[in-house]
């Protein structure tokens, strides 16, 4: 389940966001990102949204790679969302949220992406969270 322990870890965490997840040797570059870049190539999309961004190292790599793409986000801490809004200035959606009840409308996404977060769901919560990605997804 996603307790209240990692609702208040996630929501109240006070890191270096920018340096840790963006600047740091090797954060944005991460292999992974690239699984995602060449899996994204393989799609035609124009709009990517990322539940559970942190600071956007995801929709910066695919906003490098396709520049015309919109892109948004969400992310349960706050200052996650303001170094993200920092790095991706034309983001037409970038908020603090809860998987499970996107604030966006139906069929609005071509693309929902989550890197690792729902691993902090139990399978209630997880299901919650894909049906609502499901609902803004195109």
């Amino acid at each position: 389940m996603f307790t209240n322990k990692h609702t208040k870890f996630w929501r109240e965490r006070k890191i270096n966001w920018e340096q840790d997840y963006l600047l740091a040797d090797g954060a944005i570059n991460h292999p992974h990102r690239q699984l995602i870049i060449n899996a994204l190539a393989q799609l035609q999309f124009r709009s990517v949204l990322e539940v559970g961004m942190g600071a956007g190292s995801n929709l910066v790599r695919i906003k490098q790679q396709w520049p015309a793409v919109e892109v948004g986000g969400l992310d349960i801490n706050r200052d996650a969302v303001l170094v993200a809004s920092k790095y991706l200035k034309g983001a037409k959606y970038l908020d603090v949220g809860d998987p499970r009840d996107i604030f966006l409308s139906d069929k609005s996404v071509d693309i929902i992406l989550s890197d690792a977060c729902l691993i902090y769901f139990g399978s209630w919560e997880v299901k919650k969270a894909l049906r609502d990605m499901k609902r803004v997804a195109r």
